[in-house]
């Protein structure tokens, strides 16, 4: 007597949306061109991202007449740069700071031939391999790859790769007799740990967006004028998003870079802000 009873009268199914399919999943994606690093290095061959622990290229630009694939070179450079830690894994036992070898045993790998110069560098699970042709002087390349690994680093998974990461061994540098050092971070990390830069004013901040915004304006191809500039400044193109970010020195590195690309001096650089129009200029 107390259940209730709903009318049934013309109902044949349950008046009920279906779900909706599930989508497919996506083929995975391809390598992530990086033709935007490349612009403006002529000597550059090829840019190659790839995976430590598989080989896989994750971003790759190479020049149409290199003459290999992003494939070949992470091939290559994989089996190099694992031949390469496993020598410095060797040489760590022999550093100051034998506890923290796994940071100091990081190597930056520079393989010359006479046609063509590789430099191979690590962040994080992966490795980015920069390849010059041999006219290319050893510094200045060094540079250019310390610079597009800057410029890359932000733009990576931040997946760490743990299994790379060095044993302990049974060989200990340690005395009894030597001062102990737990009050004060290794070797290792005393030397790689930057200074902390002094922090730009408001007046540098509001300079470094209008310099960034005219060499936008008066530089060919503006969609890649913040990534030329991250390069030449040596800094990541998403901190030019972001000038608060920028510390007074990085500031004066923009600045020296914008009057590179533009051809110009300090003198003419200011009389063109205030010459310019628009809230950029004022």
């Amino acid at each position: 007597m107390n259940d209730l009873e709903l009318p049934r009268e013309g109902l044949t199914s349950f008046d009920v949306e279906p779900l909706p399919a599930e989508p497919e999943p996506e083929p995975p994606a391809g390598p992530i061109p990086l033709d935007a690093f490349a612009v403006g290095i002529d000597p550059l061959d090829g840019l190659v991202v790839f995976s430590l622990s598989d080989g896989s290229v994750h971003g790759a630009w190479i020049r149409a007449d290199a003459g290999f694939s992003a494939d070949d070179v992470a091939l290559a450079m994989r089996e190099a740069y694992r031949t390469s830690l496993q020598a410095a894994r060797k040489l760590a036992i022999f550093a100051a700071a034998a506890g923290e070898r796994g940071q100091i045993a990081e190597p930056i790998v520079t393989i010359e031939s006479p046609v063509q110069t590789a430099l191979l560098k690590r962040i994080r699970a992966y490795v980015v391999a920069t390849l010059f042709d041999a006219s290319m002087p050893l510094g200045m390349a060094r540079l250019c790859a310390g610079r597009l690994c800057a410029a890359l680093e932000p733009e990576l998974p931040l997946t760490e790769l743990e299994r790379l990461t060095l044993p302990p061994t049974a060989m200990q540098v340690t005395s009894s007799s030597a001062p102990t050092q737990a009050s004060r971070p290794p070797l290792g990390m005393r030397l790689s740990m930057p200074l902390k830069p002094s922090h730009a004013s408001a007046a540098e901040v509001e300079h470094a967006r209008k310099i960034i915004a005219h060499a936008e304006a008066h530089l060919p191809d503006a969609h890649t004028v913040r990534l030329r500039l991250a390069l030449r400044a040596h800094t990541s193109r998403l901190s030019l998003d972001h000038p608060e970010t920028l510390a007074s020195d990085t500031i004066l590195r923009i600045e020296t870079a914008v009057l590179e690309m533009l051809g110009i001096d300090r003198d003419q650089l200011a009389r063109a802000l205030t010459a310019s129009k628009g809230p950029e200029g004022r």
